[in-house]
């Protein structure tokens, strides 16, 4: 029989404890790590297999730290993330599925979360189609006023290129490829390429 690979993701080490020790009663769940902070989960992550992520909101007392790892993590590695809450917020759960998170469960209806690691694990639910959608149209609200050229230019910078390889790559001189970089950081209200790619992956999150 295959497991499905689950990392949980918590600051409370009692609540993690917990969850664990449920979650091992059923025999196709395998937990394969846990975590207590966001750094903590994002090495998680680049180390170990994982099928499901389950992550707090709530991470160190910052109400939306768990939402900002989410961003950096389906970036990393595309997870299925189910969040964890203690707090019913529209507002919360919205930024949630902006961040990469595919369902959420309120902590008090922890029994549901064993058939939702199932259902995530394998089917793509409706709810995932509506979000990839829901993210590529957030992607392109993003980039709606760059030029052709701005967009090609910020895509190599996005894969990690340098200003010299796209200048080698796209045949243009440095002094192009610097005046189209300024010309994206002004338009998309940022300081730097970096921050410019952050604000795009995290669908425009205010992400410190």
């Amino acid at each position: 029989m295959s497991r499905i690979k689950v990392a949980i993701v918590d600051d409370d080490h009692s609540w993690i404890n917990a969850m664990v020790s449920f979650l091992k009663r059923h025999l196709d769940i395998d937990i394969v790590g846990t975590a207590e902070s966001k750094s903590e989960a994002i090495n998680i992550v680049k180390s170990v297999e994982i099928d499901v992520l389950l992550m707090d909101i709530n991470l160190n007392g910052n109400m939306c730290d768990g939402i900002y790892a989410v961003s950096e993590i389906v970036n990393i590695k595309p997870l299925k993330v189910i969040m964890l809450t203690s707090l019913n917020s529209d507002e919360i759960i919205r930024d949630s599925f902006t961040a990469g998170a595919i369902n959420f469960v309120l902590k008090d209806n922890y029994e549901d979360i064993p058939t939702l690691i199932r259902k995530c694990f394998k089917d793509k639910t409706p709810i995932e189609v509506v979000l990839e959608e829901y993210k590529k149209f957030k992607r392109d609200e993003q980039l709606k006023d760059l030029t052709s050229s701005e967009r090609e230019v910020f895509s190599y910078l996005e894969k990690g290129y340098t200003y010299t390889q796209i200048q080698e790559t796209l045949f243009k001189s440095h002094n192009t490829i610097k005046t189209q970089v300024r010309s994206i950081l002004s338009k998309m209200n940022v300081k730097s390429y970096k921050e410019a790619i952050k604000k795009v992956r995290t669908g425009g999150l205010r992400i410190g």
